[in-house]
């Protein structure tokens, strides 16, 4: 029974491997922490280091930081953008499980205002998800103490928040600028009007009644441009608006918005009355059964209109009942599997112990 028991220990262990892959990779989520000087004065330029941690060697982090651009100026480090949103790919400095990276701000206001660390994802060096990581930071703003003086800082290269004239963009043969538009736009459900352009930013579709969501896919004409989706997916009882915001190197946006709006159910046209008859009798039929026509076409109506919503709410239920027990399915055939190999070793040692009984009693049962 031992031999048994390590048996089915063994198995267990393996499935359990085999069912609940993502406990593995739980011990490997990084974590994120940002830091700031004790004292944040008005008009004098301060700091913010950001660190990445996880357990094993890190390879990059990609990240955005948010933050409030009518309380602090971006003006200094290795992130691109401004204007309340910047974009963060940090390495390390070779082979270390810490990613640390210093953006410098300047507070144009009194008062607290926040930092976030948004859509964050680690990599190890071997280029595997190590997890994703978030963090919020306070900042007071008090007055200057006269302590320092405040700093006339230059705008960091691919600040979004410099009121200086932008950098002139090259533009190819066709006049489409080489970085800071789109390639292209593209939707899962009808067709862009008018047809895409890197130069059309504005756009509509129309889609059917029966449609519950959108997919957009873009793609930026410069591998050095960051893009941004705003916008839900999911369209209401009218549509839903979508913008994609791409950004350059040196800080130009240019933005495209799509509208997308459904088109009107269909309806089931009236029926029409029959023509007037100038027999009494017939008259009097007509009258009688047209009631009943029209009674009996609502009625199917209503019955088609009640099965076919029965059927959607039938197919949506069995969706997710089948998502909600299919783990539970599969660790009750695990358990199952086990519990027979379990019975079949176990009728196995049993087995052998009464042929090794009997032959050492002679051949007597």
């Amino acid at each position: 029974m031992t031999y048994a028991k390590r048996c089915a220990a063994s198995l267990l262990a393996a499935l359990l491997i085999m069912l609940l892959p993502g406990a593995a990779l739980k011990a490997f989520a990084g974590t994120a922490l940002m830091t700031v000087p004790d004292k944040v004065m008005q008009g004098v330029p301060f700091e913010v280091t950001v660190t990445f941690s996880a357990e094993s060697s890190l390879g990059m982090a990609e990240t955005d930081i948010v933050y409030d651009s009518s309380m602090l100026t971006y003006t200094g480090g290795l992130a691109s953008g401004g204007r309340g949103v910047l974009h963060l790919r940090a390495f390390p400095d070779g082979s270390s499980g810490q990613i640390t990276a210093s953006l410098s701000f300047t507070p144009q206001a009194q008062g607290s205002t926040r930092i976030s660390i948004s859509n964050c994802t680690l990599s190890f060096e071997d280029g595997s998800p190590a997890g994703s990581a978030g963090c919020d930071l306070t900042v007071n703003v008090v007055e200057n103490d006269g302590s320092e003086v405040p700093l006339v800082t230059d705008i960091a290269p691919g600040s979004d928040d410099s009121e200086q004239p932008r950098q002139t963009i090259e533009k190819d043969e066709n006049g489409i600028p080489v970085m800071g538009v789109l390639k292209s736009l593209s939707v899962s459900e009808g067709e862009l009007a008018p047809a895409f352009s890197p130069l059309i930013f504005d756009y509509s579709v129309k889609v059917g009644s029966d449609v519950l969501l959108v997919e957009v896919d873009a793609e930026t004409i410069s591998d050095t441009d960051y893009i941004w989706f705003e916008g839900t997916k999911w369209l209401g009882d009218t549509g839903t608006t979508r913008k994609i915001t791409v950004t350059d190197v040196y800080g130009n946006k240019n933005t495209y918005r799509i509208v997308f709006t459904k088109e009107p159910a269909e309806t089931v046209p009236a029926v029409t009355e029959p023509a007037e008859v100038t027999s009494v009798t017939e008259t009097e039929a007509v009258t009688a059964v047209q009631p009943a026509v029209t009674s009996e076409i609502t009625a199917e109506q209503s019955s088609s209109s009640q099965s076919s919503e029965a059927s959607s709410s039938k197919q949506s239920g069995m969706s997710e009942l089948k998502d909600k027990l299919m783990p539970a399915l599969l660790i009750i055939l695990a358990a199952l599997v086990l519990a027979l190999i379990i019975m079949i070793i176990w009728v196995k040692t049993k087995s052998e112990r009464r042929r090794r009984k009997i032959k050492s009693s002679g051949g007597k049962r």
